[in-house]
């Protein structure tokens, strides 16, 4: 509350008081002094509090509850999401999608042997965190399939596993000392019930988490993976085997035998829902540092395909795998059915089999994306290589 000038007497408390020495000369000293003692009081006095209405207190701390309620619940909302990937191009893209994805929580990423070797897969993987300026945990996993010997996939990835990708920058992150596999079971207990797993590359790590804790699906929200065929159309030397799972088809066995459900990306649906040409390179014009990358690690991808395998659009593996399980609202087309994986067949080893009679009479555990918007993935990555 300020303090008024007393009327008729000045501005100034002491020198109105002052101002009645001539009127009243017996009490003019005293008054002076209690004048001087009022004004010295009041400027020591500290500002008076303001009036707190109990109405108002409960409100803020009403309201203060409520905004902790909403961010705690939009953390709990936010995907918690593992990816296990051998880090060939595709797998680099699909990376690049899930980091730049609002409402998603990288929280670790496992490496194996695949389309290159994990001494490869992991300075990548590295690199792509140093590319995007992002700090995700990344644990060294399996060097080599469950049984048969490793074939890469150099041919498609460059042996390098990027394309052939020169601007590497220093690498300033570095792994972490805890192995995949049980860096797989910490991180499934840790988010029990809310991570979301991805395998890009072969299903080694998966297995092996499974034989050390079989109840390790049991704590996974959501298990994808890309990989197998479903329709025979495959592209390994076992003619009818898609990659991820002809590397080791023994992991993919053990997988798909222990997860109750799982969705599948394969490659046909890889076949069928590739970016045209000139949607592709509309990707490559993105002036940013992701878009760089992007153009840099695709290129020698591209040409390939458009020399090579004449192909009509550019192929995403990985990506379409990704994109699905971000926004589930881009598939447009599947089924659910039992899924396994024949391990002997002189052409047939690797080959994802499918139930789609029912015959078997076991219970799907598998939802096959039969068909996807091609257009929403193309706006994703747009979305992705424009923001960094």
């Amino acid at each position: 509350m300020e303090c008024q000038p007393v009327a008729g007497r000045g501005d100034d408390p002491v020198a109105g008081a002052g101002a009645h020495n001539h009127e009243y000369p017996e009490q003019a000293s005293g008054q002076g002094e209690i004048a001087r003692r009022l004004s010295a009081a009041i400027a020591s006095e500290p500002p008076p509090r303001p009036y707190t209405n109990p109405l108002c207190l409960r409100a803020s701390v009403l309201n203060i509850w409520l905004q902790y309620k909403l961010n705690t619940q939009a953390r709990s909302r936010r995907m918690k999401l593992l990816i296990d990937t051998d880090a060939g191009v595709d797998d680099a893209q699909a990376i690049m999608l899930a980091l730049c994805e609002p409402g998603v929580d990288v929280v670790g990423i496992t490496t194996l042997t695949g389309n290159v070797h994990i001494r490869q897969v992991n300075p990548n993987v590295l690199t792509i965190l140093e590319v995007m300026q992002r700090d995700v945990p990344v644990y060294a996993g399996c060097d080599r399939p469950l049984v048969q010997p490793w074939e890469d996939a150099a041919e498609f990835h460059g042996s390098d596993g990027l394309g052939g990708y020169r601007d590497r920058p220093a690498l300033t992150r570095q792994l972490q000392d805890e192995h995949g596999v049980p860096a797989l079971l910490r991180l499934s207990r840790e988010y029990a019930g809310e991570l979301t797993l991805i395998a890009l590359g072969p299903l080694t790590n998966i297995a092996m988490a499974l034989r050390l804790d079989p109840d390790f699906p049991a704590r996974i929200k959501h298990f994808a993976f890309m990989g197998g065929t479903i329709a025979a159309q495959g592209n390994t030397p076992g003619l009818t085997a898609e990659y991820n799972i002809y590397t080791d088809p023994e992991a993919a066995f053990i997988t798909l035998d222990a997860f109750p459900r799982a969705t599948m990306l394969s490659w046909e649906t890889t076949l069928a829902h590739g970016f045209a040409w000139d949607k592709f390179n509309q990707l490559c014009a993105i002036d940013t540092t992701n878009g760089r990358f992007f153009r840099a690690i695709s290129q020698a991808t591209a040409e390939r395909l458009q020399g090579v395998y004449a192909r009509p659009a550019y192929l995403l593996p990985d990506p379409l795998a990704m994109a699905v399980i971000l926004r589930p609202q881009l598939i447009q087309q599947s089924s659910a059915h039992f899924v396994t994986v024949e391990l002997n067949g002189a052409y047939t080893r690797g080959q994802t089999v499918i139930d789609y009679t029912g015959i078997s009479g076991k219970a799907p555990n598998v939802n096959i994306v039969q068909a996807l918007d091609t257009a929403g993935v193309h706006a994703m990555f747009a979305d992705a290589l424009a923001s960094g």
